[in-house]
């Protein structure tokens, strides 16, 4: 398992709901937690390991600063929905898709979020601040957004330098023969989300 770059084809790829949660659900989930661990990330969607699952691991603790992440539990949320959306900040955001680009996002400051465990069992927070922060960026993945796409439209010539650059980078590699090109990358995507969803 590994962390798929922009512009990879399935972070455009909009999840369906895990119709199943299996053995082999809870396994890709752990290995999840432990390479968001190593890849000091937060939050990581299956999206972002190139599985079409509607899945994301986070760290979290209630009202945890950014700076106290690490005494965070890891949760894991399936089939997640964000409602009842309050305020709104602007703070700076990264991405292990997008190594080392940090650029500020306006996000609302609190949410309702529910989705289910890895026991199937329903789950519901309210978040404040930084963990609201982090699911917010999760589920966008699992919509096939971006944190680049959230940008104010004012900063968007830096982001777009930015991007040009992981589209060399990736194209690059398909040319070298590390990654497939996208059609089959595609076909790939279509096979997994047959089966789990």
């Amino acid at each position: 398992m590994e962390i798929v770059h922009y512009p990879h084809p399935i972070l455009r790829h909009k999840t369906k709901p895990v119709m199943k949660i299996n053995d082999e659900l809870r396994e890709i989930a752990e290995e999840m937690k432990v390479l968001m661990t190593q890849s000091d990330g937060v939050g990581l969607a299956a999206i972002q390991v190139g599985l079409p699952l509607r899945l994301y691991v986070m760290k979290y603790i209630e009202n945890i600063a950014e700076d106290d992440i690490d005494q965070a539990e890891t949760l894991v949320f399936i089939n997640p929905a964000i409602s009842r959306k309050k305020g709104m900040e602007i703070s700076e955001e990264g991405c292990l898709s997008f190594p080392k680009l940090f650029m500020p996002v306006r996000r609302a400051t609190e949410i309702q979020l529910t989705g289910y465990d890895l026991n199937g069992e329903k789950q519901s927070l309210r978040l404040q601040g930084f963990p609201a922060r982090v699911a917010q960026h999760e589920c966008d993945h699992l919509n096939g957004i971006v944190f680049t796409d959230r940008v104010e439209q004012s900063l968007q010539e830096s982001v777009e330098d930015a991007l040009y650059d992981f589209e060399l980078a990736f194209r690059k590699n398909q040319q070298e023969g590390k990654i497939a090109d996208d059609a089959t990358l595609m076909e790939e995507i279509e096979e997994l989300e047959k089966k789990w969803c």
